[in-house]
């Protein structure tokens, strides 16, 4: 099986709560990444691979793909799997893009593509967190359990130059005229990592009013109390929150649904709404635009974020 997915096909409507999986496996174990990060299937071919001897651990070498040098990545080392390769040759190479960088990961073999809503998907949580730190949630499928994998936290340990944690810019260099400490930021986001790399290097710019859910549902969950706040004591929801920081793809209830039920059906239209994502290109752009977000970026570019947040509160921090 190789080729490239067809975009225009699986791409779904916006805030459906919905989203394809593509299932592969390496040994006897079933993984799963989102396919709006898949760019191509190849079949595993040593001439068009330059190898690196001295390379960070997990890396193979490079591949050359669409005009450029790609790093790529024996999962199967990187996930400390043991089981026999039973035929190398017929490995493939699942080539991905997310965070504006393009990456390529040895793999066994590709089962299908599956159709799944968020709310199937069950987090990884406590213990199973700690023995399982690349996989953020997991799917049952035809009798097989799927382990989605945190192609993020992957790439943060190898290449941390190119994620979330190389995107240290002094925050405290970014300077303002208000009190960021006023701003009360909700933030959802189901990756722990990134959870607290964000909010260490938030609080470091001097947002320290930051509450955290692990998922859109969860902070959907927590406006659905601020609103019944807001009621009971007569303010607007303004006066409690002043941003919302989303990523997308959350077990439960994922970035795209949480924006749309937050503004159609809790009819909320006055609090920025923030997505901050490894999956933005313009295609995704149109789709948070769509459900009523604000603004869209993605995950290294933290200082960015801090000058949209400095952008949307200014106003409403005076306001409360």
């Amino acid at each position: 099986m190789t080729g490239s997915p067809n975009n225009r096909t699986i791409l779904l409507e916006s805030g459906t709560n919905e989203l394809e999986v593509m299932e592969f496996s390496i040994g006897t174990q079933h993984f799963g990444v989102n396919v709006a990060k898949v760019r191509r299937l190849l079949r595993w071919d040593h001439q068009n691979l330059t190898r690196l001897d001295f390379g960070p651990p997990g890396v193979i070498g490079s591949l050359h793909f669409m005009n450029q040098q790609v790093l790529l990545i024996d999962l199967r080392s990187v996930l400390d799997i043991t089981d026999p390769i039973a035929d190398q040759e017929r490995q493939l190479i699942l080539v991905c893009e997310f965070n504006h960088h393009i990456y390529a990961f040895v793999i066994d073999a590709v089962n299908r593509i599956h159709r799944a809503s968020w709310k199937s998907l069950q987090p990884v949580e406590g213990i199973m967190a700690q023995q399982s730190p690349y996989t953020t949630s997991s799917l049952q499928m035809e009798g097989r359990v799927i382990m989605i994998l945190d192609m993020e936290h992957i790439l943060s340990e190898i290449v941390p130059e190119q994620s979330i944690i190389g995107a240290n810019a002094k925050m405290e260099s970014i300077q303002t005229n208000f009190d960021r400490s006023a701003v009360h930021i909700l933030f959802a986001e189901d990756s722990a990592m990134i959870r607290k790399i964000t909010v260490g290097q938030l609080t470091q710019a001097g947002f320290t009013n930051i509450t955290t859910k692990n998922n859109g549902k969860q902070a959907y969950d927590y406006l659905k109390e601020l609103q019944q706040k807001a009621l009971v004591e007569r303010k607007p929801m303004s006066h409690y929150l002043q941003l919302i920081l989303s990523d997308i793809e959350m077990p439960e209830m994922d970035g795209l649904t949480f924006c749309k039920m937050f503004r159609q059906t809790l009819g909320v239209k006055d609090i920025p709404f923030v997505v901050y994502s490894s999956l933005i290109n313009d295609q995704m752009a149109a789709k948070c635009k769509s459900v009523g977000a604000n603004a869209w970026m993605s995950k290294p570019e933290i200082d960015k974020i801090v000058h949209v947040i400095d952008q949307f509160c200014v106003e409403a921090v005076a306001a409360v």
